[in-house]
């Protein structure tokens, strides 16, 4: 594929050097668009063809500046770092440097676009300005996390991840539901930081026993957090205050209960094993 057309089109560059193994993919759709997609239509009064279309056009402008980052980080970054992580050949890390400046236009170009598009078709329905904060604020996350190497990082991972999850609820629904929210904050922001914080550049070896087995970790965060909601849903039937957006809230963490749960039994299994990284050495 051309090289312009292999770092301009959204989503493409994410395929390309971060998701190589169809587990991957096949994981990365379960754990990202299926959750958001589902807790998200939950809750629309949308016809089904018109929430798809929203979904389609404002993933497609958000990973249309999202990806500058892994761009950023790839091509410009890797000079800053004594062992850096090469994920695409060196031609392309020359061919992104030199143009970088084209292809980040090129995508803010795509991201209005799509805003434009939600805004002609959609108008009234969401809160495009919303969108714009976000994506300012994104980049800004992603500006610190690709220029700085320390333990501001995992507060920039924080944003990153935030930002991703509760992009398209807050574009569609501002505020209106909080425990949406809350939901897909607990079901991956809060504990993938954690994991990230575990890496051995950030020297926190108490977080890291505490951690301790990966995947043992993922099954126990899911569990405790499911038990206390389970509680906490109980507690409002009982007081007539329960409402759908609880539910779906439980829902999005009990969802990555069970995947993670299926997971381990498939690794405990043998069917499956991880990638290493160096980074993720836990026993360091």
């Amino acid at each position: 594929m051309n090289n312009w057309l292999k770092f301009s089109i959204p989503t493409y560059y994410l395929f390309y050097s971060r998701l190589n193994r169809k587990s991957e993919i096949f994981s990365w759709v379960l754990v990202f668009p299926l959750i958001v997609f589902l807790g998200n239509y939950s809750l629309t009064d949308l016809q089904f063809l018109s929430f798809v279309a929203i979904f389609v056009l404002a993933y497609w402008s958000w990973f249309s500046f999202y990806e500058i980052g892994y761009l950023e980080n790839d091509a410009l970054t890797v000079k800053l770092e004594d062992k850096p992580t090469m994920r695409i050949p060196m031609d392309e890390v020359a061919f992104i440097q030199k143009h970088f400046r084209w292809i980040a236009i090129i995508r803010w170009l795509s991201f209005f676009l799509g805003l434009a598009l939600l805004h002609v078709f959609f108008e009234g329905l969401l809160r495009l300005d919303w969108m714009l904060i976000l994506a300012m604020l994104t980049r800004a996350f992603f500006w610190i996390h690709n220029h700085f190497r320390s333990r501001i990082n995992i507060f920039s991972y924080f944003g990153l991840s935030t930002c991703k999850y509760l992009f398209f609820a807050l574009v569609l629904y501002k505020i209106s539901y909080p425990f949406l929210l809350v939901g897909f904050f607990l079901a991956f922001p809060l504990i993938r930081t954690i994991e990230h914080a575990c890496k051995v550049k950030y020297q926190l070896p108490i977080l890291k026993k505490w951690v301790g087995d990966l995947d043992n970790f993922r099954v126990r965060y899911y569990l405790i957090i499911s038990l206390i909601l389970s509680v906490y849903l109980y507690s409002l039937n009982t007081w007539g205050q329960l409402e759908k957006q609880h539910l779906v809230m439980f829902g999005l963490v009990f969802y990555f209960f069970l995947y993670r749960i299926l997971v381990w039994l498939v690794l405990k299994n043998g069917q499956y094993k991880r990638t290493k990284f160096e980074a993720h050495t836990w026993e360091k």
